[in-house]
């Protein structure tokens, strides 16, 4: 639910169900980004109006990174997802592997997301 202003006795500008609780919630000044537990993808406009059909992951996020107009998952199972948000979203990288950086012989953890300047995703393992 979104109030005109921080105190919660402000009028109701928008609600919204999900069908499971919230895990990760990124404001951008186009989008509103929920993931929730069961894996599913919500994108909402300053208004609340979903800007694309909620969509579900192969399992939940681990972590999401937004960088200007692109948007990076990479899921518990280890698959990394890249979207193009603006003009119309559009996915770029759909379900790709990245599980065998896992199987290099160390317990590595992903700590960092970001692009480089021709919009590939880099990923900080530690």
């Amino acid at each position: 639910m979104a109030n005109k202003t921080s105190d919660p006795s402000s009028p109701v500008i928008w609600d919204l169900m999900l069908p499971s609780a919230v895990t990760c919630l990124l404001s951008l000044t186009s989008h509103l980004l929920l993931t929730c537990r069961d894996a599913t993808v919500h994108t909402l406009d300053r208004a609340g109006s979903r800007t694309i059909p909620a969509f579900s992951l192969p399992a939940p996020p681990h972590r999401v990174q937004v960088a200007g107009r692109l948007l990076a998952a990479v899921t518990t199972g280890a698959r990394l997802f890249v979207w193009k948000l603006q003009p119309l979203p559009k996915i770029i990288i759909k379900n790709e592997e990245i599980g065998p950086l896992q199987r290099l012989g160390k317990k590595l953890c992903l700590v960092k997301m970001g692009f480089s300047k021709d919009d590939q995703p880099i990923l900080t393992l530690r």
